[in-house]
């Protein structure tokens, strides 16, 4: 049966698991706008605010991780929830006394707070949802996390305008979203340890460097990490960079410059529900170079259109959009793909890239723009040159995304697909899929409706061809010979160590001539292994 988004949102457990994480970011973004608009007011740096919040990030990642793996996360989560009172209530006294000292070290508080909380929030979702239902989920995750961060910032400029002598009612609101926050985390799904046993290490970037030797071992997962690092660390400079574009470039007053980043996010929020709508279920990594692609489009466009407001802001919206169908996938995957016993330190280490990589942003900004002078128009046209130059990267070096690619676009353009029986595909282990020959289409469209990556055995005439070769190369497909005996039992013999390996499914292409009479022989394996491809 089709599943939907309102199907995610009957999970009880899951809806407040939203709920507890949206409005942790309100309340960061909202104490976060209050303790900027008092350095303002009492000359303090503002770049320090930034700094001070994304410190915890870089020092406890690790310990973060390793809490997530151990402990149940629904506990760590609660934890937090609780911890996040304590935080308000001193973020109240600092806000009553006027100490900016006071509110940054209330600050750094609310930064652990998301640091402990990441790597449990994105390691429950696997938890909490099925594999069909991860899409969905984490569109839900996102649009909700962006929600919560666009409307708490709002709030705490409306909150310090209305009562900025009046610190004590000022002070309330955050303690009153905290207490609602902890309130929501009591009814998340009960969830269980994930059973792993590795020892805590005093050193938190320990952790880090173990999670980093992981990744680098799945090339893929690793290159999903750097990924979301790069997508934050071009939001950390497209931040600042549009009210500079807005005032510098289009030359359109304060509240119509502001006026770009809820357009953008209001881009982010529409794709990252269609990306949960396009990947369907299951994790669709054919949408990330889709989606990066057309970042770096609508990043030059918006260059291209920057005299005219109403052609950037378009342009702006359609970026937000197309980085949503980038951003899901890639969540979504590492939540797929990491281990069970590993979810937390992977989600922490790639927090620590993605703060290293914000911060570079953002002494990129200051060396570029306020050092050399470069236009914040200029600075749009090289972010977009340098995502479409990622891309090109990305699908070169990892033949998943290329391939997921190339077939979501075969099957979405030409074939509308309804999957039966996808159920009975195991998730895990080895598995062989034998196609029923109805067309020669039959091994494509079966790989665009399995999550897995599958390897084809392909009658070698057809491996052959130059207009279907570069695809057989990139897929890593098996050639069978069509008639020397000795080349067909090399390809079930290649097929079967596949299959034993367990690194994926082996399909059986049509006109594939594998019958059992072609390798029979002394050799029992030989015959079984030909048996198991022709049946």
């Amino acid at each position: 049966m089709a599943r939907g988004f309102k199907d995610v949102l009957k999970n009880g457990g899951f809806h407040s698991f939203l709920w507890t994480q949206f409005l942790g970011a309100f309340n960061d973004q909202l104490y976060q706008m209050l303790v900027l608009q008092a350095a303002v007011d009492t000359n303090a740096s503002t770049g320090v605010v930034q700094i001070v919040y994304l410190l915890p990030f870089l020092l406890f990642s690790g310990w973060s991780g390793h809490l997530a793996d151990i402990v149940s996360k629904r506990r760590v989560l609660i934890g937090v929830k609780a911890f996040e009172i304590l935080a308000m209530g001193l973020g109240a006294f600092a806000l009553i006394s006027g100490h900016v000292h006071w509110m940054l070290l209330v600050l750094f508080m609310m930064g652990l707070h998301s640091t402990v909380f990441s790597p449990a929030k994105y390691g429950i979702v696997p938890e909490i949802l099925s594999d069909r239902d991860l899409s969905r989920g984490n569109a839900w995750l996102e649009m909700t996390t962006l929600l919560g961060i666009v409307l708490g910032g709002a709030t705490g400029v409306f909150v310090y305008s209305a009562w900025k002598g009046e610190a004590g009612k000022m002070a309330l609101a955050p303690i009153a979203i905290a207490v609602a926050g902890f309130l929501a985390s009591l009814k998340i799904t009960k969830v269980r340890p994930s059973g792993a046993a590795q020892p805590f290490r005093l050193n938190p970037f320990a952790e880090v460097a173990e999670g980093t030797r992981h990744l680098i071992e799945n090339r893929p997962l690793w290159l999903s990490v750097l990924g979301v690092a790069y997508f934050w660390s071009l939001g950390a400079l497209l931040k600042p960079d549009l009210l500079l574009f807005g005032n510098e470039v289009l030359k359109v007053s304060e509240l119509r410059a502001g006026l770009l980043l809820p357009f953008l996010s209001i881009g982010i929020g529409v794709g990252n529900m269609l990306a949960g709508r396009l990947s369907g279920d299951k994790v669709e990594l054919g949408l990330v170079p889709l989606g990066s692609t057309l970042m770096g489009l609508f990043a030059i466009a918006m260059f291209a259109a920057r005299g005219s407001y109403a052609l950037s802001v378009a342009a702006l919206i359609l970026l937000g959009a197309t980085s949503g169908l980038f951003i899901v996938p890639l969540y979504a995957y590492m939540q797929q793909r990491s281990g069970v016993q590993e979810k937390g330190r992977i989600v922490a280490t790639n927090n620590f890239y993605q703060t290293i990589g914000m911060l570079l942003a953002s002494v990129l900004l200051w060396g570029l723009h306020d050092r050399w002078g470069v236009g914040a128009d200029t600075l749009l046209l090289g972010a977009g040159i340098l995502t479409l130059l990622v891309t090109r990267y990305i699908v070169t070096v990892v033949p998943d995304f290329a391939v997921r690619f190339f077939l979501w676009l075969l099957t979405h353009s030409i074939f509308r697909i309804r999957i039966v029986g996808q159920e009975n595909v195991p998730f895990r282990g080895p598995a062989l899929l034998v196609s029923n020959h109805m067309s020669h289409v039959d091994g494509f469209l079966i790989g665009a409706c399995i999550q897995r990556f599958v390897r084809f055995m392909v009658w070698k005439p057809f491996y052959e061809m130059k207009a279907l070769n570069w695809f057989m190369r990139m897929t890593n497909a098996i050639p069978v010979g069509t008639g020397n005996r000795r080349d067909v039992v090399e390809s079930i013999r290649a097929a079967r160590r596949e299959l034993e390996a367990g690194s994926g499914e082996i399909l059986r292409s049509p006109g594939c001539p594998l019958l059992r009479d072609q390798c029979a022989g002394p050799d029992k394996d030989h015959r079984r292994a030909a048996w198991l491809a022709s049946t």
